[in-house]
Order: structure tokens, then sequence, then C-alpha cells
């Protein structure tokens, strides 16, 4: 396995209110690693990404905030397995005939399953991470959602080395995990998938009908 050359491209970052940069990258003290990072919207970033601190603490977990916690900068890096959505917003996707994000490679349903069980899930949908490395603390700002972080030449420099060094002595490469299949889909998975593939098959019906005259729906 082959870890980032020092020269190559930055990945993305996400910025994290504290103390959850501190559980993905260290593990919190009952559920363990951080699993799933809850976002409002779908991306199809996958691969490794940056996790950022943010200087504002979590209002909901706050009273897990330590001192020692890290603000500002960048904290350590995650490899993102998918963007996974919720039953409802998949389903809500498939209707709209976005089968081609959720039904390829960033969201199998092995991995919605993984994402689904995990303690952290929250929805309505949420990166699935695996394989946390600390990094040297970098300051660095913070922007909402997936971000490019701004860093000088130097920084990124250190950034990019710190991270092909991290990954190299823990034998990591920069390539997607596959995820294992699970032995069972529960109902939810197979009721997601049956309407993404009768969207599918909607939209192939649709391109193939032949024209006719058109009409407005109303009857006579």
């Amino acid at each position: 396995m082959s870890a980032p050359l020092p020269h190559a491209p930055l990945p993305h970052a996400v910025s994290l209110r504290p103390p959850h940069p501190s559980w993905v990258i260290e593990g919190a003290p009952k559920d363990g690693h951080q699993d799933v990072l809850p976002l409002t919207y779908f991306t199809m970033t996958t691969g490794w990404l940056l996790i950022h601190a943010g200087r504002t603490d979590s209002r909901r977990h706050r009273k897990a905030v330590t001192p020692d916690m890290a603000r500002g900068g960048i904290v350590g890096a995650v490899r993102v397995v998918a963007c996974v959505p919720s039953e409802a917003e998949a389903s809500r996707m498939a209707r709209r005939g976005y089968t081609r994000g959720i039904g390829g490679r960033t969201a199998l349903p092995e991995t919605w399953e993984a994402a689904w069980r995990s303690p952290w899930w929250a929805g309505p949908f949420g990166l699935l991470v695996r394989d946390p490395v600390p990094l040297p603390f970098e300051p660095c700002r913070g922007r909402l959602g997936v971000f490019d972080p701004e860093l000088s030449a130097e920084a990124t420099t250190r950034v990019r080395a710190a991270l092909a060094e991290a990954l190299a002595a823990r034998g990591l490469d920069g390539s997607p995990p596959v995820p294992a299949p699970d032995p069972v889909l529960t109902a939810a998975t197979a009721a997601v998938t049956e309407a993404m593939t009768a969207a599918m098959h909607r939209q192939h019906a649709a391109s193939t009908a032949p024209e006719g005259p058109q009409h407005n729906g109303e009857t006579a």
C-alpha cells in the first residue's frame, strides 16, 4: 500500500464543533470513535478528509468539552467511505431521479446499513468514515460544510507531509475502502433499493416512449 506523496493534492476538510473532532480522531468515552459525521446535504466526497476543529463548542455536548481540546485548526484526517442518506432522503432522491449518485459507488446498501446502525447516526445524511489519523495541529480558518482549507504554502506542505507520514506508518493508502457486504439486508434497505430501481425503470420508460398527441390531463 502507498501513502499520498507530500506533493499530492491536499484533501478537503470538514469543520466540527468540539468535542466532535476529538471523538472522531481519538474516540469518545462511551461510544468509541465517532464514525458518522452528520450532514444536512448530499455530497459525492470520498477518500481522505481533513478534520477541522471549530472555535465554537457544541451546545448539545458542551459538558463533554475539556480545556485541552484543540480549536481553530486541523487536527486529523479520516477516510470517507460514503455519504449515506436516511431512508426518507434516499427514497426522495430516487423519486426525483437522482439515482446515479446514491446508487453508485458512494452509497451501496452495505454502507447504508453500517451508517444507520452506528450510535452516531443522526441524519438526514451522514459521512461514514474509517481509519482516523491524528495530525499535528495546524491553525486554519474553518467554514461550513466540506471546504478547501485556506493554508499558506508552508502550512500546506506540512499537512501533506504529516498525512503521508501518518498513513505510511499505519500501512494505509489513499484509496477508499471497499465495505464488507452484510449477510442480511434490513427491510429498510430493501425498500430504498426497490424505490431506486422503480425510479430508474420509470426514467427509462419515459426516455424510450414514442411521441404522441399532448394533452393537459383534463377530461372532456
